[in-house]
Formats: structure tokens, sequence, C-alpha cells
């Protein structure tokens, strides 16, 4: 009995996104076991201000804004803390420099690096890199808004151990589909130039 395989699942691009993906998925655990001595790294160079003065505190608006519009929880936001209140149980929340996603945006930038390697029109190169950037700008807040959500109903142990797991599966989890979905619809090839016919 013969099987017959998708044609998704032959495209030489599926082939590449799915082995682009799965090298992305195998940096996570090395850029999370080496996640201290980066954090010393960043910390040298400042990056841990400039995202503690820009990066944190609108993460911590916008997930204040995604409780407000989904619960009828009250959130509080001051830069990078935030507070929410579920009935009278009001659950504060600081978001540190180093709980931003930063590691999330040194692997999308890796994967750019490699996946944008190629003869792709310029126009789909941008729109790639726009999608990624705003997909995982948004996994980042719908991570962090899910960490509250644990440590609201389950406990503040589940959820540190969620914060440092499970951002890991939802960032191989996104990466996966993204660049599935990046060379099915969004990187295209530039259109052979016609010939020029002399007289």
């Amino acid at each position: 009995m013969t099987t017959r395989i998708p044609a998704l699942l032959r495209s030489p691009n599926t082939a590449i996104a799915l082995a682009l993906a799965i090298t992305a998925v195998m940096l996570i655990p090395f850029i999370a076991t080496v996640n201290d001595f980066l954090a010393n790294i960043a910390q040298l160079l400042g990056a841990n201000t400039l995202l503690l003065q820009t990066l944190a505190p609108l993460e911590s608006q916008l997930v204040g804004a995604t409780f407000r519009a989904l619960s009828p929880a009250r959130a509080v936001s001051m830069g990078p803390f935030l507070t929410i209140t579920l009935g009278q149980h009001p659950t504060s929340v600081y978001i540190d420099w180093n709980c931003t996603g930063w590691q999330s945006w040194l692997i999308l930038t890796i994967t750019l690096l490699v996946g944008l390697h190629g003869s792709y029109t310029r126009r789909s190169k941008l729109a790639t890199a726009a999608a990624a950037m705003a997909g995982t700008f948004v996994v980042n807040i719908a991570r962090i808004t899910t960490v509250i959500l644990v440590a609201i109903y389950i406990g503040t142990e589940q959820a540190l151990l969620y914060h440092t797991y499970g951002g890991i599966v939802t960032l191989g989890a996104w990466l996966i589909v993204f660049w599935l979905i990046a060379y099915r619809y969004l990187l295209r090839k530039p259109e052979p130039k016609a010939g020029v016919s002399g007289r």
C-alpha cells in the first residue's frame, strides 16, 4: 500500500522551513543554558537599562490592556510594574528586563539571517521580517499574560516553572509555524526577466 505525501510536505521550501525551525528550536535550550552568561554581557553593554526603560513598560501596558479587554480584571501599569485585581485579591507583577523576552529576539534574528538568505525579492524579505517581529512581540505579550494567569489561579511556583519552560515551548512552536507560513506564502522569487529580441 502506497502512502501519498501531501504536496506541501514535498515542497523544497517546506523542507527548508522545517530545517530552519528545527535549528531554531535546537538553539533555544542552548540560549537558555547560557542565559546567565548572555545576561552578564547584556548588562555590560547597558542593554538591561535600555530594555527596562523601553520594552518592559510597553509590555506592562499591553499586558494590562489585554487583561482589561479579555476579563473583568482591573489592571494598572506604571513603568515595568503591573497590578492586576480579580475580585478582592490584587496581584503585583514586576517585568524585569530579563523577562521581556529578549532571548526570543536573539533567536529570531539568527533565524532571519539564515532564512532570508536567498534569491527572494526585497519586498518579500521586508514583509517576512516585519511579520516575524510583529508575531514575536505578540507571542511575548501572550507569554507574559499566561504566566500571570498561572500565578493567579495556580500558584507562584508553578508560574515560575511555566515562565522558564513554557516560554521555550511557546517560542519553538511559534518559529515552526512562522517559517512554514513564510516559505509558503510570504517569500517570493523574482520574476524572470523577459528576453530582448534583436532586429
